[in-house]
């Protein structure tokens, strides 16, 4: 049992790590999405590295906590996005998933929804995390075969 924890471990690092080694996230704090809306001034121009689900459209360029979130259009749960030249011309990978953003955190609204707290903008990395078509827990179930007799 506790080689498989092991292996559902090292399988979401490998996973989640992509472009780690590239030097992106660097001496970057990784806030959660919840931690920017509730303490927005305690990050206000610090660079940090968030995770949440993306959107990319016309005035709707947003990091959400969820895709629910984006469904039910809680814009409460989310910041504003000043998205980059690489992530308009990545725009059709990159929007509808949940994302990896290294950027810098700016308290204040943008545009016209003057219900967000802030945004990140500045952004050197947009990274894909899992796509809610294909999650990430697909890419677990096979390596890992759970057992519901055991402990």
């Amino acid at each position: 049992m506790q080689f498989r924890l092991f292996l559902v471990a090292m399988a979401i690092l490998a996973f989640s790590s992509s472009g780690l080694s590239q030097g992106h996230y660097d001496d970057v704090p990784t806030v959660s999405l919840v931690q920017l809306l509730s303490s927005p001034d305690k990050y206000d121009k610090t660079r940090v590295v968030v995770l949440g689900f993306l959107t990319i459209g016309q005035e709707n360029n947003r990091l959400y906590l969820g895709k629910n979130d984006y469904d039910n259009a809680l814009l409460p749960n989310s910041i504003w996005v000043d998205i980059s030249d690489k992530m308009i011309e990545q725009r059709s990978e990159l929007t509808m998933k949940y994302v990896r953003l290294a950027g810098t955190f700016h308290l204040g609204y943008r545009g016209r929804s003057s219900i967000l707290v802030g945004g990140i903008g500045e952004i050197s990395d947009c990274s894909i995390v899992s796509d809610p078509d294909h999650p990430f827990s697909e890419k677990l179930k096979g390596l890992v075969h759970h057992d519901p007799n055991t402990n």
